[in-house]
C-alpha cells in the first residue's frame, strides 16, 4: 500500500511540473517575446538623406487664393495661390499642400464698353526654397515621348518637302491678299460688337504647372506643413470652378 501511496504522489508533482513549463513567463498567452534590438530594429525612425532632387516636369498643381480680374490688376502684380496637392519626391514631401506660390500677372487689359473686352493673363513666378534655393516654373506642357517622336517627324517631312512648296508659296500669299479666298478680308461683313466685359478667374480656380529644370535642394530647407489656421482661412471648399465674364457698366 505504501507503495502505491508514492507512485500516486509521484504522478501528481510530475504533472505539475509539466503545466508549469506550458505557462508563459510573461503572463500574455500566445505572444512572442521581441529582444530589445529586434524592437530597435523594426521601430526605428527613416533617416532622410541630406539633399533630394526634384526631377524635370515635376507636375505642382496651384490654386488662385483670391479672385483675378482684369478689371484690379496690372501687369506685373504678384498674385499669391496655394499648393493644391503634396509634391511628394522619393518619399519625401517637397512641396506640402498649402504651401503659398506666386503667380506674376503678364497681361492685363480693362474692358471698354463698345471698343474692346477685359483680358488677363499670367505665369508661374520661381519658387523660393529656403535662402539659397529657387525652382524654375514653367507652363510648358512637357511632350510625351510619342508627341516627341511625331514632332520630330513633322520637322523631317517639313525639310524634306521644302524644295516643292517654297517656290509657290509667294504665289499663295499673292492670291489670299488679291482675291481672299477665305473672307479673311471681307469688307462688307460685319464686325463683332465688343460686349465690354472684364475677364474673371473665381477663387479657387486650379492650374497645373511643372518644374522646368531639375534642382537638387537640401532636405532641411524644405517648407514645412502650413498650420492649419492658414488653410482653413482658403476660401476653397470644393473643385476649382471656371471662369466668367462680368459685365461693365456703360
Amino acid at each position: 500500500m505504501n507503495r502505491s501511496l508514492i507512485q500516486s504522489a509521484l504522478c501528481l508533482l510530475l504533472c505539475q511540473m509539466l503545466v508549469a513549463q506550458q505557462v508563459p513567463t510573461s503572463g500574455a498567452p500566445n505572444q512572442v517575446q521581441r529582444s530589445p534590438t529586434q524592437d530597435s530594429a523594426t521601430y526605428a525612425p527613416r533617416v532622410l538623406p541630406e539633399f533630394v532632387t526634384i526631377p524635370k516636369n515635376t507636375k505642382i498643381k496651384y490654386k488662385l487664393f483670391n479672385s483675378l480680374s482684369s478689371a484690379t490688376v496690372k501687369r506685373g502684380d504678384v498674385i499669391p495661390c496655394l499648393v493644391a496637392e503634396d509634391v511628394i519626391v522619393d518619399g519625401i514631401t517637397v512641396l506640402p499642400v498649402g504651401t503659398v506660390v506666386p503667380v506674376v500677372i503678364t497681361k492685363a487689359h480693362r474692358a471698354m464698353p463698345g471698343a474692346h473686352d477685359g483680358a488677363v493673363d499670367f505665369r508661374p513666378a520661381n519658387i523660393e526654397i529656403g535662402k539659397n534655393f529657387r525652382l524654375r516654373i514653367t507652363d510648358d506642357v512637357p511632350e510625351s515621348p510619342e508627341e516627341r517622336k511625331d514632332s520630330a517627324h513633322e520637322k523631317a517631312l517639313i525639310a524634306v518637302t521644302a524644295p516643292l512648296w517654297i517656290p509657290i508659296f509667294p504665289v499663295y500669299v499673292a492670291a489670299n491678299l488679291l482675291f481672299d479666298p477665305w473672307g479673311n478680308n471681307c469688307k462688307s461683313c460685319k464686325p463683332e460688337v465688343p460686349e465690354g466685359k472684364d475677364f474673371v478667374f473665381d477663387a479657387c480656380f486650379e492650374m497645373t504647372f511643372y518644374v522646368k529644370s531639375a534642382k537638387t535642394i537640401r532636405v532641411a530647407d524644405l517648407p514645412a506643413a502650413p498650420a492649419g489656421s492658414v488653410l482653413a482661412s482658403f476660401p476653397c471648399k470644393s473643385t476649382p470652378t471656371f471662369t466668367k465674364a462680368v459685365a461693365v457698366a456703360p
